[in-house]
């Protein structure tokens, strides 16, 4: 079925690239940078009162506020109660509840207008994709536009890829849009699922497009983005195999404890690369994510507050033969849990959670999104700072929108 082309798809794409180019500032200071996603907040308020466009349902807004109202009531908690916390913590939960505003205001826009973001984000990628491969050939041989002018957001301390040397394999990575590697994760392995479950696609054109998207995921060298893509295309064999439906059944039945295993898999990754790496990038992305999760739990209802996990980390040195102090905690939920704890693990697992509980008619291409957010949130970047598709994701999946787009597997 084609889709009828308006004014409303134009947004969309807008939209959709805010959302994608999340490395990507409109304004920057020496400190901090104004992302692209603000521009389609103002669109959107700006729609919404134009039209009088009010779609989600009343529960919807009273989540909505009751999780603002959380954050910043933590936030209050821990400026009373933590002597490290300054005038700036507040200033850092707002910034936190302002994708959520971003994300309840586009989920009202394709409610209401029926639209999924799933074709513009596919049409997006595609360019990004065909520009990754450009990059790394362009960085070989002096090219133009080969480094991540893009990613100008100065809140990433975005480096230029031709200083990329020092990366943990000590060659030329790409990132394309983002400000590193292995930012493009989050993106990148959206994009490779919905290939692999998009219905109004010829064989030929999803072939095309997953070879390309794999040399560019090599090419990244980012070890995160090969285990979420491994994750997909293992998970996504199921529909090729004999004995698909019972693969399938066998892994909505035990969804769960699959999770709860592969979650386990991926802390004793941690733990192993905590006492075995000689891999320094490793070795320090292992250390902060444990680390953070014991300050979770001495702190767990109130956590540490942004900006203060270096100074805490020293706290916990003892836990190591070699540490590797961090700045930040490079794992998503861990991150969440030691700075905002409990309501913080809750907001940064429940969409991943939300993939893996629902749609049916769907589940593959849940399963497999889900299973690789676990991955990329366990031990990656933050899979909410660094790329909002997951907003897409989530507006698309269990909305009813587009149901020609995808495979149905009942």
């Amino acid at each position: 079925m084609k889709r009828k082309f308006n004014s409303n798809n134009i947004l969309s794409l807008v939209f959709v690239i805010s959302s994608v180019f999340s490395s990507t500032s409109i304004i920057n200071t020496s400190t901090f940078g104004i992302p692209l996603y603000y521009v389609s907040i103002v669109i959107l308020i700006i729609y919404a009162i134009i039209n009088n466009s009010v779609a989600l349902p009343i529960f919807a807004w009273h989540l909505f506020l009751i999780v603002a109202f959380g954050l910043v009531l933590i936030s209050i908690v821990q400026g009373l109660t933590l002597p490290t916390i300054d005038s700036k913590q507040l200033t850092q939960t707002v910034f936190r509840i302002i994708p959520l505003v971003y994300f309840i205001l586009l989920f009202n826009f394709c409610i209401g207008n029926q639209l999924s973001l799933v074709p513009e984000f596919l049409l997006i990628m595609k360019i990004i994709v065909l520009y990754g491969i450009y990059q790394h050939f362009g960085l070989a041989f002096g090219l133009p536009f080969s480094n991540n002018f893009l990613a100008n957001n100065t809140s990433f301390n975005s480096i230029n890829l031709y200083d990329t040397l020092s990366g943990w394999n000590g060659t030329l990575r790409i990132s394309a849009v983002w400000s590193e590697p292995a930012g493009s994760a989050v993106a990148m392995t959206t994009f490779l699922a919905f290939l692999f479950n998009r219905n109004n696609e010829s064989k030929y054109s999803k072939v095309f497009w997953m070879v390309l998207a794999v040399f560019f995921a090599y090419w990244t060298y980012s070890r995160i983005l090969w285990l979420a893509f491994s994750i997909v295309i293992i998970v996504n064999l199921f529909r090729m195999i004999h004995l698909q439906a019972k693969a399938i059944n066998f892994l909505r039945r035990w969804r769960y404890v699959i999770w709860v295993f592969f979650a386990s898999l991926l802390v004793f990754y941690l733990i192993n690369a905590m006492n075995y790496s000689t891999d320094l990038s490793a070795l320090s992305r292992s250390q902060s994510v444990l680390v953070g999760w014991r300050v979770f739990l001495i702190h767990p209802f109130q956590g540490i507050g942004f900006g203060n996990f270096y100074q805490y980390s020293f706290l916990y040195s003892e836990m190591f033969s070699v540490f590797q102090p961090m700045d930040l905690i490079l794992g998503t939920f861990s991150n969440y849990a030691a700075t905002l704890g409990l309501v913080g693990l809750i907001i940064a697992v429940s969409p991943v959670l939300y993939l893996l509980n629902g749609n049916d008619k769907n589940f593959i291409l849940g399963f497999s999104l889900s299973c690789a957010l676990l991955t990329i949130g366990m031990i990656g970047s933050d899979i909410y700072s660094t790329s909002m598709v997951w907003m897409i994701i989530i507006m698309w999946y269990r909305c009813g929108l587009e149901k020609d787009e995808v495979i149905n597997e009942q």
